[in-house]
């Protein structure tokens, strides 16, 4: 067990307790924070979200998706969300390409889980996946049956631990981070 499973009770308590105002007002102020600030100054000195990979990321993540779950009804255009979401890496590697061959300057801060261009791609994949009807039956309690374990995978492979084992030990993921060929 975990604190993140240990804390998500509490954080739907708080979710259903607040009005939607206040809601929405606590993300303003956690986005702030979390995401504007860390992306446009990197070390903004208030809030440590771990790179996108932290407790409070987490915690914010877990908020939005339940704001969205509890307060937004409306229906998503799939096409805007997959195109939202493919964009944005795009954009993402044509900053850090410019940062490094114009203005010679190492922006590794966009590729931060938390910076403001991966949050949007987050939501949006998150809201097409949502606008997803699934009509076959068998698909769909395939779908049911393996959603609830998704939760998990993620947190093995982001557990300190693993975490290591996974993507510098077995994949050799640094080796090929810094490659001139990327």
């Amino acid at each position: 067990i975990n604190i993140y499973h240990i804390l998500s009770p509490f954080i739907n308590k708080l979710a259903k307790k607040i009005t939607q105002k206040q809601y929405l007002l606590l993300l303003c102020i956690l986005f702030t924070f979390l995401v504007f600030m860390k992306t446009i100054f990197n070390n903004n000195g208030y809030i440590d979200a771990g790179k996108g990979t932290g407790l409070i990321w987490f915690i914010y993540l877990y908020l939005v998706a339940g704001n969205i779950r509890l307060h937004y009804t409306k229906s998503i255009n799939k096409t805007v969300c997959i195109l939202v979401t493919l964009i944005t890496p795009l954009i993402i590697t044509l900053i850090r390409v410019l940062s490094l061959r114009v203005i010679e300057n190492n922006m590794d801060r966009f590729l931060d889980f938390s910076n403001i261009l991966n949050f949007i791609s987050s939501i949006s994949l998150f809201l097409y996946f949502r606008e997803i009807k699934i009509q076959n039956i068998i698909i769909n309690k395939c779908t049911e049956k393996l959603a609830p374990l998704m939760f998990g995978i993620y947190l093995i492979h982001d557990h300190f631990f693993f975490k290591s084992v996974i993507w510098k030990q077995i994949l050799g993921v640094p080796q090929y981070a810094n490659s001139s060929k990327l």
